[in-house]
């Protein structure tokens, strides 16, 4: 720290030289940490791939990998902290310890550099410290508070970026509609049985994973959760047949369902096939849907002898045969009517008078 309160670290290169000389000391770059009073806390890692990491009084935690002025980058935020520190851990993790004038005890977090997330949180009983307060060796922090020591062990520093998938969204993000909202925000809403609400999630993600859709039919199907009427199942389960999906995935995560269930969706998409305002893609997405839904079941259903399952069969079988007539039907319609482009009538011919009149010039 400089007599103006600037704090810098120095990179120096110690020289010895003959034995009546003392070592020397030079320094061979310098790189401005800024005040000293806007700062809360700053380490060096020296391991391998060294960096330093400051934490400011504005709340930024800056990175620094190559040691120059104009190489600092914003890895976190994290303001209004008090008896707070740092420590580097790896080159990928660093921890901090804080305290909130708004909590009661302190906070121990594992941030990841390369991802800018908290990867690991724990409560303290109480930060407050005088000069360093958080230490890291040998696979262990030291936490200083209160006058007491306390240590814990580090592990998983391994971890890949599957690992932090959907840690940093936020549950009342609107402006997020993908599949991080929904893992985030779904299980309150099933909690709530808000199903009018979970059906606009879903209707609002761009790309509706399998598992979520299945998830929902598990919900809808089984008579101790979804308190709604049958009229409202059907039309809430019209708008998620309509979707798109991957059939090969769907039909393994459709094997989550109990035969009761796929028979209740059955049911529920033969009234919606009575329709008279059924368009063509509609139809044939409802038919693709008993076809996914018989893969896993299909077995038990025609083997079943149970008269509630035997009904729903012979029901399902009568009107898929009048399908296949009406599609047979129309097919041979269409075979007649393409052929007409080819066909060309014969012209009628004009009858030929029993005389001719000629004129002759004489």
């Amino acid at each position: 720290q400089q007599a103006d309160g600037q704090v810098s670290l120095l990179q120096c290169r110690l020289t010895f030289g003959d034995e009546s000389l003392a070592p020397s000391l030079s320094v061979t770059s310098r790189l401005n940490l800024g005040k000293r009073d806007d700062i809360v806390s700053w380490d060096l890692f020296t391991g391998e791939n060294s960096y330093l990491v400051l934490w400011k009084k504005t709340g930024e935690i800056l990175l620094n990998r190559s040691m120059k002025d104009d190489d600092w980058l914003n890895v976190f935020h994290l303001d209004q902290s008090a008896d707070a520190d740092i420590t580097a851990i790896s080159p990928q993790f660093i921890a901090v310890i804080y305290s909130k004038s708004k909590d009661d005890g302190g906070y121990l977090q594992l941030i990841s550099l390369d991802f800018k997330i908290v990867t690991s949180q724990t409560r303290l009983k109480t930060t407050v410290h005088k000069g360093r307060g958080l230490y890291y060796a040998q696979n262990h922090l030291f936490m200083v508070g209160g006058g007491r020591i306390a240590f814990t062990r580090v592990m998983d520093l391994d971890r890949k970026q599957d690992s932090f998938i959907g840690m940093s969204a936020s549950s009342t993000c609107t402006a997020m509609t993908g599949a991080l909202q929904l893992y985030r925000s779904l299980p309150d809403l099933y909690k709530a049985g808000d199903v009018d609400a979970i059906l606009d999630l879903l209707n609002q993600a761009l790309d509706v994973p399998e598992d979520v859709v299945v998830d929902f039919l598990d919900y809808l199907t089984l008579p101790d959760k979804a308190k709604i009427s049958r009229e409202k199942k059907v039309s809430v389960l019209q708008d998620v047949f309509m979707q798109n999906y991957s059939e090969t995935i769907l039909l393994q995560e459709l094997s989550r369902l109990e035969l009761d269930q796929v028979l209740m969706l059955i049911e529920i998409i033969c009234s919606l096939l009575d329709k008279q305002d059924l368009g063509a893609q509609a139809e044939k997405k409802l038919l693709s849907w008993i076809d996914i839904l018989l893969g896993n079941h299909y077995v038990a259903a025609v083997l079943s002898r149970d008269d509630k399952t035997c009904t729903i069969m012979e029901d399902l079988s009568s009107r898929l045969d009048n399908l296949s007539a009406k599609y047979s039907e129309s097919s041979s319609i269409m075979a007649i009517v393409s052929t007409l482009d080819t066909y060309a009538p014969e012209k009628p011919t004009q009858d030929k008078l029993p005389y001719d009149i000629q004129i002759l010039d004489l």
